[in-house]
């Protein structure tokens, strides 16, 4: 019976489920309790204004307890309450302690404020931890200071820090000390100069990886005597934002061998004012240089040069997949994507080009 259980379909955070399977009889309830898979992932929310949050880290200790010595999964989100500093200490703690040695992947969403308290309480260590999530929802003073919890991590191969969490290139340093990272997720509103540059030259065993933030830095402020041609020979999956000024840079001065998917997003507002930035430059140049089997393509709110785009996209016979957003004459640009179809683009399968997104 507990076999049976534990293909009754879930989400993630569908906690109710679990608990219901024990509710139809006192055999079932016991099942359910004694079978450790079940309990493995908690998902732990706060409602609007709530009054007893103790309740709910009580309710999550002992959920996830029951997973005895399975791995476990946990996702906190504190952005709809606010949370007493003291609980951190009283209830978190306690929390976050029974599971480090077995914590999988942990994701964490709450205001700036939070993550302060968060990191005062955390364990020692999280030494089996694969994946990390930071997702602050309100902006403030950016914590430079990356827990020794995380860093001792030896096993962590995705990781993902939304906002302005970190604006220090020695923590952006302690971020990528972890070699086998695969997989990096870095967005939001401003990176220090440099630090896309420090990222890339670390960090070269990615194989999936999102930088978008308001602004890389330029060429001029590289360090004096850059480091050319890095081959991130394991990235496959490449998203990009927001200025194709800032593409520029980073794809001189990197190789990326293996790249089936380049996604590349710039800021509206800005773009149409960069004359002289173009994106299709960008890639031509880079596929000049050192080809790449790309497969699926998307661009949104970048200035192109039909011409070179044209051009570049002759050179990828392997595109599968081709979405052109935000184009300002996306009519003649379709005509002369569709006029290569049947010869450079023989397994083109999926096209779309709009003027608005």
């Amino acid at each position: 019976m507990s076999i049976i259980f534990q293909h009754v379909p879930t989400s993630r955070r569908d906690l109710i489920t679990v608990q219901e399977l024990g509710e139809v009889c006192p055999i079932w309830k016991d099942i359910s309790q004694e079978t450790p898979a079940l309990w493995t992932f908690f998902y732990l929310s706060f409602p609007l204004n709530e009054k007893y949050p103790e309740l709910r880290l009580i309710q999550a200790y002992h959920w996830l307890l029951r997973s005895k010595a399975l791995p476990c999964e946990l996702e906190i989100d504190t952005t709809l309450s606010l949370i007493p500093s003291r609980l951190y200490k009283s209830h978190f703690r306690p929390l976050l302690a029974s599971v480090s040695r077995r914590l999988t992947w942990f994701w964490f969403c709450g205001h700036v404020e939070d993550f302060e308290d968060l990191f005062q309480n955390l364990p020692h260590s999280f030494p089996e931890l694969r994946s990390l999530s930071l997702v602050p929802r309100r902006f403030g003073s950016p914590l430079n200071i990356y827990p020794r919890a995380f860093r001792d991590s030896k096993f962590l191969k995705e990781l993902t820090v939304s906002g302005r969490l970190f604006e220090s290139t020695e923590v952006v340093k302690e971020v990528l000390s972890v070699k086998r990272l695969t997989a990096l997720v870095l967005e939001g509103h401003g990176l220090l100069p440099g630090l896309a540059y420090t990222l890339f030259c670390t960090a070269t065993n990615l194989v999936r990886c999102t930088i978008s933030v308001k602004h890389f830095g330029g060429e001029e402020i590289l360090a004096p005597a850059p480091i050319s041609n890095i081959s991130h020979r394991h990235l496959q999956e490449l998203t990009l934002g927001y200025l194709s000024t800032d593409f520029a840079w980073l794809i001189r001065h990197f190789k990326f061998p293996a790249l089936t998917k380049l996604n590349m997003k710039g800021d509206p507002k800005i773009e149409r004012t960069l004359i002289n930035s173009s994106v299709s430059g960008v890639l031509l140049e880079l596929h000049r240089r050192d080809p790449f089997p790309l497969e699926v393509l998307e661009l949104k709110d970048v200035n192109l040069d039909v011409q070179e785009f044209v051009t570049f996209l002759k050179r990828v016979p392997m595109l599968a997949e081709l979405r052109v957003l935000g184009v300002n004459d996306s009519f003649y640009l379709q005509n002369r994507i569709r006029g290569l179809s049947s010869g450079a683009l023989p397994i083109l399968s999926e096209l779309k080009v709009a003027t608005i997104c």
